[in-house]
């Protein structure tokens, strides 16, 4: 990735706060690939923790992860790689747009 793709582009990571109710939690993470040169949001990936509450011991059962956990922009051509809970990545292509010349 040029020098300019690299400053063009940002990872925002947006957590929402817990919900659920007394037995469930759930929480969402974002991963928003934001283009500053338009300043737009240009990508956006999910991930998700879920967790029931035992109801013989009280306590929180094992938390279960689905969807991505975590997005990174590579250095060596214009795209993100994606990686999910369940062990596999991918990679996905940053959008292109014109370039704007000056005269």
């Amino acid at each position: 990735m040029s020098d300019h793709q690299a400053a063009r582009f940002v990872i925002l990571e947006e957590t929402e706060p817990p919900r659920g109710d007394l037995y469930e939690l759930e929480q969402v993470t974002r991963y928003l690939v934001l283009d500053i040169s338009l300043d737009e949001v240009v990508l956006t990936f999910e991930g998700r923790m879920s967790a029931s509450l035992d109801r013989d011991t009280g306590m929180w059962g094992e938390a279960a992860y689905d969807g991505v956990r975590q997005v990174i922009l590579l250095e060596d051509e214009p795209a993100v790689l994606v990686r999910y809970f369940d062990g596999t990545e991918s990679v996905v292509d940053l959008p292109h747009s014109p370039l704007v010349c000056e005269q």
